[in-house]
């Protein structure tokens, strides 16, 4: 962790979910799809890794993290299926990314 320019002191439940989200992507890309989904799903009760798997899309993800994520297409989904499967859980349906546009 480097960087607490977007730190909020009592984050939405939403913004928990992303968060989480990118914390298990990230350990996807250090170790794998395998380690990531079996760790996320040992040390998270299942309520926490549904809310994380509906924002595990490149989409929702930190744009640094989300380039670092085009060269490996499928392990997004790959983790998904298997912390759901670890979890005993059925995979939650991805939420749709919300586009904000700035007035000009």
């Amino acid at each position: 962790m480097a960087d607490f320019r977007n730190a909020v002191l009592n984050a939405s439940l939403d913004q928990l979910d992303r968060d989480m989200a990118g914390v298990i992507a990230a350990t996807a890309v250090a170790v794998g799809a395998d380690r990531a989904a079996y760790s996320a799903a040992r040390s998270l009760d299942a309520e926490v890794l549904a809310g994380a798997l509906q924002h595990l899309h490149r989409a929702a993800l930190d744009p640094v993290l989300s380039r670092t994520l085009r060269s490996q297409r499928g392990l997004l989904d790959e983790v998904r299926q298997r912390a759901a499967q670890a979890k005993s859980i059925s995979v939650p349906k991805l939420v749709e990314p919300r586009r904000v546009s700035w007035p000009r």
